[in-house]
């Protein structure tokens, strides 16, 4: 159990080096930049944040997929039915236009926060990030959740999810 823990925290760290990460990073920088009065607790709330969702959702998902017995054909199929998706609104201007209009009706819905600076608004920041992190960390999270999800979910399965997102948390910060 604790070689699993290690090799998740250093597979962590090490993640920050996958080129999919990129297009994540100025999400990261530009959350602690721009007013003066964000805070200093700012970025730990970006980084708490993260963990607390990134941890979570993993676990969760892993939970969920276990629960269907959803194959993993199934999964990659859908997976490149979505993408494929995704894909054709970026190719056709038209699609574009549709799923922009679509957002930004929904972005409309989310609640407003009048003081999102300091440690809460970096906690809000984060939780999003969490979500946003998990398909770009492909191989790596992949062979860290195998390992911890081998059996059912349980406090072993958190604490390899936990110290991944831990090593990745720290290069972020």
């Amino acid at each position: 159990m604790l070689l699993l823990t290690g090799f998740a925290f250093l597979a962590g760290i090490v993640t920050i080096l996958s080129p999919c990460i990129l297009p994540v990073l100025p999400i990261i920088l530009s959350s602690t930049i721009g007013d003066k009065n964000l805070g200093k607790g700012r970025p730990l709330g970006v980084v708490s944040g993260f963990v607390i969702s990134f941890t979570f959702f993993t676990l969760f998902i892993s939970s969920l997929v276990k629960i269907t017995v959803i194959s993993a054909d199934s999964l990659r199929l859908i997976s490149i039915a979505v993408i494929s998706f995704m894909g054709i609104t970026l190719i056709v201007p038209y699609f574009q236009i549709i799923f922009e209009n679509i957002f930004s009706r929904m972005s409309r819905l989310s609640p407003r926060f009048k003081n999102n600076s300091g440690f809460s608004g970096g906690i809000i920041i984060g939780l999003s990030l969490g979500l946003l992190w998990t398909p770009c960390v492909g191989p790596i999270l992949a062979s860290v959740i195998s390992l911890a999800i081998t059996g059912q979910v349980s406090w072993e399965a958190f604490i390899i999810t936990f110290a991944y997102a831990i090593g990745t948390s720290i290069p972020m910060l």
